[in-house]
């Protein structure tokens, strides 16, 4: 009997254990975020209205990369100009920065629809969390709406 006793107690305790590791793996991937989910070409094209290589955006760290990019070139032409009038009446240089705000909006949309959460989580980009919204007051203070 002692025997039998053990051959089910152990019985149970692999059972009991199979069970935890197919609950631990429906966890995982549930929690787990994608690097990249592969869009539509008709989905893209809705998101893609200023026609940026949105093939640049590989990761979340691209995401990064390229945002700020984009965002410091609007800085760079909007600070050619001491005032926000001066800089309105070169129509050339409102262009420029009306590209790349669309370029920032595309890229925004593109990567918070690509990568979801992942976006607003610790990574190992070298850029920290918050950096784009800083780079973004920052316009904003310049007369800029991103």
């Amino acid at each position: 009997m002692h025997c039998k006793t053990r051959l089910v107690f152990l019985l149970f305790f692999l059972v009991s254990l199979s069970c935890s590791k197919k609950q631990d793996a429906k966890n995982s991937e549930a929690t787990k975020i994608p690097e990249k989910k592969v869009s539509s070409t008709k989905k893209l094209s809705k998101i893609n209205k200023s026609n940026y290589n949105l093939s640049k955006l590989k990761s979340v760290c691209d995401c990064y990369d390229k945002a700020l990019d984009v965002l410091d070139k609007a800085e760079v032409e909007r600070k050619n100009y001491t005032t926000k009038e001066k800089f309105n009446k070169n129509k050339e240089s409102v262009k420029i920065v009306n590209k790349l705000i669309e370029d920032w909006k595309t890229i925004r949309t593109y990567c918070l629809m690509t990568y979801q959460r992942a976006m607003y989580m610790e990574n190992d980009c070298v850029y920290p969390i918050d950096i784009i919204e800083k780079k973004r007051d920052k316009l904003y203070k310049l007369g800029l709406d991103t």
